[in-house]
């Protein structure tokens, strides 16, 4: 369930939006965004953040920075 959460959240950074924690329960069902984009670091994404304010409230907006590199295959392998 975490690795479809992680996936879903990167195919939406990859497209080029952000995300809030309130877009990712309402579109994903990710109760833990937090711990979702540092799985997401973790694995190589450069992932920034930056603080936005909304009818008075303050909320964290994650956005894609760069993707991990696709690891080459070893010389010799068949594609």
């Amino acid at each position: 369930m975490i690795e479809t959460q992680n996936a879903k959240i990167l195919a939406h950074l990859q497209a080029g939006r952000s995300i809030t924690f309130w877009e990712a329960v309402e579109n994903f069902g990710v109760m833990h965004l937090p711990r979702r984009i540092l799985d997401l670091k973790e694995a190589g994404h450069t992932i920034g953040d930056d603080w936005v304010k909304q009818n008075g409230k303050r909320f964290k907006r994650w956005f894609l920075i760069k993707s991990a590199p696709q690891e080459a295959p070893e010389q010799g392998a068949l594609l």
